[in-house]
C-alpha cells in the first residue's frame, strides 16, 4: 500500500491535476447550467450591489458551446503548462482569485460605458498567459496569444469581453511577479 500511495503521489505531482479538475468543474457546470445562465449568474453592474456572489458565478458560466471550448482548452492548456512548468498549486489559485478580481474590476469599469452582461472563464485564462510570462517570457506565449486572439477574432466575433482578457493577463503579470520574487 505504501508503494501504491508513493506512486500516486509522484504521478500527482507530475500531472496537471488542478487544471483537470478545474476542467471538470466548469465543464459540470456548463452541462448542467439553464439556457438564461448568463441573465441569472452574469456580471453587470447594475446587479452587484444586490447579487455580489456575480464576481464569482459569471467566471463559470458559458454563453455557448464554443465559448465553453475554447475556455476548456485553455485551462487545460495554460495551466497544465503552470503545473508542468513546476509552479506550486498555491500560486496557481492566487493567479485565478488575482485574475477574477482584475477580471471584474475591469468588465465593471467597461460597463459604464458600454452596458452588457458578460460571463466565461477567459479572464482566468488569460491571467494563466500573464503568470507564464512572467515566469518563462514573452517567446512561446507571443504565439500561443496570438493564435487565442485569433480564434476569438474567427469564431467569436463581437461578443468578445476583450476587458476581461486584458483584466485577467494583469492579475497573472501580477501574481507572476509574485511568484518571481518567491523563488
Amino acid at each position: 500500500m505504501k508503494e501504491f500511495l508513493k506512486k500516486l503521489k509522484n504521478w500527482l505531482e507530475w500531472y496537471p491535476t488542478l487544471s483537470i479538475l478545474l476542467t471538470i468543474t466548469i465543464t459540470i457546470i456548463f452541462l448542467s447550467q439553464p439556457p438564461e445562465a448568463v441573465y441569472e449568474y452574469g456580471l453587470f453592474w447594475g446587479f452587484v450591489p444586490e447579487e455580489p456572489w456575480r464576481l464569482v458565478t459569471s467566471h463559470f458560466i458559458h454563453i455557448e458551446e464554443t465559448h465553453f471550448l475554447m475556455n476548456a482548452l485553455g485551462v487545460i492548456i495554460l495551466g497544465g503548462l503552470l503545473e508542468l512548468t513546476g509552479v506550486k498549486r498555491k500560486y496557481i489559485l492566487l493567479g485565478i482569485g488575482m485574475s477574477i478580481i482584475t477580471t471584474n474590476i475591469a468588465i465593471l469599469a467597461v460597463q459604464i460605458f458600454r452596458p452588457s452582461i458578460v460571463g466565461g472563464f477567459s479572464g482566468v485564462i488569460y491571467g494563466f498567459v500573464g503568470m507564464l510570462v512572467s515566469i518563462v517570457g514573452w517567446g512561446g506565449i507571443i504565439a500561443l496569444g496570438a493564435w487565442f486572439f485569433g480564434f476569438g477574432f474567427l469564431f467569436l466575433g463581437e461578443n468578445i469581453a476583450w476587458s476581461a482578457h486584458i483584466g485577467g493577463f494583469i492579475g497573472g503579470l501580477i501574481v507572476g511577479k509574485i511568484i518571481e520574487n518567491k523563488t
